[in-house]
């Protein structure tokens, strides 16, 4: 049975969680980046859901026939649900079939990208922007591992832990070993593997 954790502000709800996953992701990044990855979450950086739907190749065919600061935002939205993808609904990338180095090259383009589009205003404010979109694309695998944890951090069914689980055998990711053991399950690897496999 699921439990429903009651929330007035998903902001915080968001805020909170991210801050627990830089703590055991035992990183930082700079309050801008922060800032965004918390709209992110929360749904206001990431205005067009339908975007989620669309192949990440799509996306940067629209980017690359965009114009002016459409091409940014195109950039971005590439960026947002390849991070979106990698992260918070990485299930989804297995079950399409899609190579995570895929989906971690296109983030790092799209936000890569932008930060160059972005560099060109020379405004103090596009700047700024410029350095948060670089600061993901160089980053881009540690701040998806983040976003991921978050995602972690919200598993309450034993479906959710189940699919934690199928994951972590998968992947043998250190992180959703730590996560499994928060959930109190301590997964080790098979001696040998089996001859199915």
């Amino acid at each position: 049975m699921s439990r429903i954790d009651p929330c007035s502000d998903v902001r915080e709800f968001f805020c909170e969680r991210l801050q627990d996953a830089f703590e055991a992701q035992q990183t930082t990044t700079s309050k801008d980046t922060e800032a965004y990855l918390l709209n992110l979450l929360t749904g206001t950086a990431f205005a067009d859901p339908e975007t989620l739907d669309c192949p990440l190749v799509s996306l940067l065919e629209k980017a690359h026939q965009a114009d002016g600061p459409t091409r940014v935002i195109h950039f971005q939205r590439l960026g947002d649900a390849a991070l979106m993808l990698y992260g918070f609904f990485s299930d989804s990338i297995a079950s399409r079939g899609v190579d995570e180095s895929y989906v971690l090259t296109m983030g790092g383009t799209g936000y890569g990208s932008a930060s160059m589009l972005m560099r060109r205003e020379r405004t103090s404010r596009a700047l700024n922007r410029a350095e948060v979109y670089r600061e993901l694309s160089e980053r881009f695998a540690e701040l998806g591992s983040v976003v991921a944890d978050v995602r972690d951090q919200t598993t309450r069914t034993e479906r959710d832990v189940v699919r934690v689980y199928e994951r972590w055998a998968r992947t043998r990711s250190p992180r959703l070993a730590r996560r499994l053991s928060r959930l109190g399950l301590f997964p080790t690897a098979p001696a040998h593997p089996s001859p199915e496999n």
